[in-house]
């Protein structure tokens, strides 16, 4: 019922992949949607799986998928230039673009990994360069621009606490349909950003039994090229002390006198729209999650109307 929110019709892999609060096995799975097949509650074709009546937003999911092959492009475009930034430890793409089914209009929603400390200077370099880049996301411009809304420190990779309260649902299948496309450590399992993510939110990770972890292939990620990591960590070295601390100090001054009379609001709450510390900087001005919920709500008592 979540996916079927944003038109988006699943394959059986996904349907399990992705299964709320129902641990189930593959097998049993395609048994149950047999049944419902034959029971006309939900139809299927080339694969894929929808809600009775929903056929039409198969061909939506397909010529989404092209649009999504044009803005994933200008996103390693972008990931190819911050990945030089210093303290920037992951980024990955976020929404419904994450999971290839972001519309014509929309934009390239990046989640961006800051090393402890250097948050405020991460965003303050970002910006610039996606700036001067000219397809950063502002005011009317909005298609196929980057969005840079949503940037943790790698010492608070569990965003459990912004949830709604218990059953955000939104922010679970959010992180799960994350899509990293550049990781720093992406070759050590035990320190790759992503895959600390996903340890730290392990509550979140227990709605969704099934899970497992994304691997985009290689026409969706960037890696660091060895003189380029040698070029950032040398940067980083000089940062690393008394110099790095102060410019943090400034970017944080500098940033805050910008942005204290656009944000709605500022403080570590879970439901707010804007969040501003120097653990996280989330500035979702629009935050529809509980829109979302309700929707999703009323969908699964519809099907459960039906029992």
């Amino acid at each position: 019922g979540f996916f079927d929110i944003f038109n988006y019709p699943l394959t059986a892999l996904e349907i399990w992949r992705w299964l709320y609060q129902q641990p189930a096995g593959f097998a049993e799975l395609l048994d149950t949607l047999e049944r419902l097949r034959a029971n006309s509650r939900i139809g299927s074709s080339n694969g894929y799986f929808f809600l009775a009546g929903r056929k039409a937003i198969l061909e939506q999911r397909f010529a989404r998928y092209q649009l999504a092959e044009h803005k994933y492009r200008i996103a390693l475009r972008a990931a190819r230039v911050l990945r030089f930034v210093p303290f920037v430890e992951g980024i990955a793409v976020c929404n419904t673009l994450g999971y290839s089914n972001a519309a014509k209009e929309s934009d390239i929603d990046f989640f961006i990994v800051a090393r402890h400390g250097r948050i405020w200077l991460v965003r303050l370099l970002v910006t610039a360069l996606v700036s001067g880049m000219g397809i950063r996301r502002h005011g009317q411009k909005i298609a196929d621009r980057v969005c840079l809304s949503f940037y943790v420190s790698d010492a608070h990779l569990d965003i459990s606490d912004i949830a709604l309260d218990a059953e955000d649902i939104y922010l679970v299948y959010w992180l799960a349909t994350l899509v990293p496309i550049y990781d720093r450590q992406e070759h050590d399992q035990q320190c790759s950003v992503y895959q600390r993510l996903l340890k730290e939110n392990v509550k979140l990770h227990e709605r969704l039994p099934n899970f497992f972890s994304c691997f985009p292939n290689q026409r969706r990620r960037t890696h660091d090229s060895r003189p380029g990591l040698t070029w950032r960590r040398s940067i980083e070295y000089l940062l690393g002390g008394a110099v790095g601390n102060g410019l943090e100090n400034l970017s944080r001054t500098l940033q805050l006198e910008k942005m204290k009379h656009t944000v709605a609001a500022v403080g570590h709450q879970p439901n707010a729209r804007v969040l501003v510390s120097d653990q996280m900087l989330k500035f979702h001005e629009q935050d529809r999650r509980e829109e979302y919920r309700m929707r999703w709500r009323q969908r699964v008592a519809a099907l459960d109307a039906y029992q």
